[in-house]
């Protein structure tokens, strides 16, 4: 059985925890669902030990809400398998991504 993720929200930030798939879809889009009305909003994937499809499809509709809004969505990602996965999948097109923090504050500044 998956972890299930623990979350930290901020104004606009989430932080996602552990293994997001399947098994923590409800819990995963409950926090990112806050993060729909925000034109600068950072997921905090530091943490994050592995991604599924459900949780890139659960991504991309974030995107697409952001995006409509004219807001940008940045992405901190430390672990070298999840930023393949998404340079692979083509998220690093869709979305800023950093490695720290801060980095993703200042893009926000």
């Amino acid at each position: 059985m998956a972890a299930l993720p623990v979350f930290c929200t901020a104004t606009n930030v989430v932080q996602l925890d552990g293994d997001l798939d399947i098994f923590c879809r409800a819990r995963t889009q409950a926090k990112l669902d806050t993060l729909g009305d925000t034109a600068f909003a950072i997921v905090d994937l530091r943490g994050a030990t592995a991604v599924d499809a459900a949780f890139l499809g659960q991504l991309a509709v974030l995107r697409k809400v952001n995006a409509q809004k004219g807001g940008t969505i940045v992405l901190v990602v430390t672990n070298p398998a999840i930023r393949k996965l998404l340079h692979v999948v083509g998220f690093d097109r869709a979305f800023r991504i950093v490695e720290s923090i801060e980095e993703a504050h200042a893009i926000g500044s």
